[in-house]
């Protein structure tokens, strides 16, 4: 199941000892999109520091080497923050099969299908993390261009578009943070922006918060072939010499023992 459920139903108390470090270190860092530091985001930035929270970042973080890499450049590629990559951290800690609803990026199906993530007896692209990695830059992206900003952007992916959309009419306020001052925003989003922030800040540098650096799971390497017609996994397997659970282990995406005609393995 996906982190987020426990995530973002939880109070965290604000350490005010951590403000000034928290802001120094953000200001002394680049970063593409401007992080803010407020007690919301200290709530998180605290949490994350100790020890339940510790264990869900650092988990998080150690998966993410497979698919950091391959994160980063697409979001390049599709113009989008480096600083949104802890959002799949939020959604499924990393976990190409997290459930509720699906894959690294729990695209509902409606949404996937929008974004070219088919499904079918045999596969659901919805898991497979390179087909929706770009899904959701892409998402990401084209919420940002309707909402004009990228905290709304990352609030609209959370609860849906027409839901910030309403907010930002019943307000007047087309301003994340003040939606989230006048409760306008559901409480699940309103924790979901700044549990992401506080990734963002944590993870850039640990050791300023006190957490032992670690050492990633080294990316996946892999080489794509594109079936004309079906093939089992074990068969592929031997072709390839490597076990059938390393293959399975990099194509999440497949539901069956057989890859489909037409599928890149």
């Amino acid at each position: 199941p996906s982190p987020l459920a426990e995530l973002l139903d939880l109070t965290f108390p604000v350490d005010p000892r951590l403000k000034g470090r928290v802001l120094a270190e953000v200001q002394a860092a680049q970063s593409q999109l401007p992080l803010t530091v407020n007690d919301a985001v200290l709530s998180y930035i605290n949490y994350f520091t100790n020890a339940r929270g510790q264990r869900t970042l650092l988990n998080g973080l150690k998966r993410a080497g497979r698919y950091r890499d391959m994160i980063s450049r697409i979001f390049a590629e599709e113009g989008v923050p480096q600083e949104l990559i802890p959002l799949a951290q939020a959604e499924s800690g990393f976990m190409p099969r997290a459930l509720s609803p699906a894959g690294m990026w729990q695209f509902i199906r409606k949404t996937g299908q929008d974004y070219g993530l088919q499904q079918g007896a045999q596969h659901d692209d919805r898991l497979d993390p390179e087909k929706a990695t770009r899904a959701a830059a892409r998402h990401l992206r084209d919420l940002y261009n309707q909402t004009g900003d990228w905290y709304l952007a990352m609030a609209a992916y959370n609860c849906g578009p027409y839901c910030v959309e309403r907010a930002v009419q019943r307000t007047g306020y087309a301003d994340f943070w003040e939606l989230h001052r006048r409760n306008a925003l559901p409480r699940e989003t309103r924790n979901y922006v700044p549990a992401i922030l506080a990734m963002a800040i944590v993870s850039r540098n640990l050791e300023a918060y006190g957490l032992k650096e670690l050492e990633p799971e080294a990316p996946l390497a892999y080489e794509t072939i594109h079936l004309a017609g079906p093939a089992n996994l074990g068969l592929i397997a031997d072709a390839a010499d490597v076990p059938v659970a390393d293959i399975r282990e990099l194509n999440p995406a497949l539901t069956k023992n057989v890859a489909p005609a037409g599928y890149d393995v």
